[in-house]
């Protein structure tokens, strides 16, 4: 993912010198503001007030600035599903605590938010059926090989 990132905004993926297999992209100037622009909808309200406070983003001429391009929504959704998601037979699921993302997620895509019974505290966008191969659709060709496998492994998709 973040390899993909880079391709499109520039900037640098690199292994963190922590030695504990984490890995990190950074961008700055132009590319990492067109970076913000493009995700800043996405976002919620309070990573939103982190870029306002930390890179002094103004969100009335973000918020202003019109429609964003559909594949900026995919790659978000992309990223949202590659790091909380999973495919069971049936149905494609993401999990979190805090229901916002969410819900963004079900207004992008459809779909159903709901608590989990079995984890207190915990929700799950669910999506099955045509719908969740829409989903599958719009967001493949921004996963990591590694999930691709785990999706076609549950008859998501098929890989050539």
């Amino acid at each position: 993912m973040l390899y993909r990132l880079q391709e499109m905004f520039g900037g640098t993926c690199y292994l963190r010198p922590s030695g504990q297999g984490v890995w990190d992209w950074e961008v700055s100037g132009f590319y990492g503001a067109a970076f913000v622009k493009v995700i800043y909808p996405w976002l919620s309200p309070t990573r939103q007030r982190q870029l306002f406070e930390k890179l002094w983003v103004d969100v009335e001429v973000m918020e202003q600035q019109g429609s964003y391009p559909q594949s900026a929504r995919d790659a978000w959704a992309a990223g949202i599903y590659e790091g909380e998601g999973c495919a069971t037979g049936t149905t494609l699921r993401v999990y979190q605590n805090d229901p916002w993302m969410l819900h963004r997620l079900h207004e992008a895509f459809g779909g159903a938010v709901r608590l989990y019974e079995s984890a207190e505290g915990c929700w799950s966008w669910d999506v099955s059926g045509d719908t969740g191969r829409r989903f599958m659709a719009a967001i493949k060709k921004w996963l990591s090989p590694r999930r691709l496998k785990q999706v076609a492994a549950k008859s998501w998709l098929q890989i050539a």
